[in-house]
């Protein structure tokens, strides 16, 4: 299991990952506004960084664009707006 949230406030962002990474839940926390696709920041907990997510994610967006295979996949992090098109 893995988290994604998004929030406009900085409190609850922050609020939100302190949570997250107390409890070791493996989250993205994105500042900015869902509504308008805005973003400012984002803060990854450190189990989301040691489980790989980042580079699930990447895949993923991969084999929706046209059926790369994980090896095709560059080994450049994805950007945050790629990433926001999951969810």
């Amino acid at each position: 299991m893995a988290a994604v949230g998004a929030d406009i406030d900085i409190l609850c962002v922050q609020m939100c990952f302190i949570q997250c990474q107390l409890y070791r839940i493996p989250a993205k926390i994105v500042h900015g506004n869902s509504l308008t696709r805005e973003f400012w920041s984002a803060w990854c907990t450190s189990d989301w960084i040691s489980g790989g997510f980042g580079r699930a994610m990447a895949e993923k967006i991969a084999s929706e664009r046209g059926g790369e295979t994980a090896a095709a996949v560059p080994a450049e992090p994805i950007t945050l707006e790629q990433q926001l098109v999951l969810f």
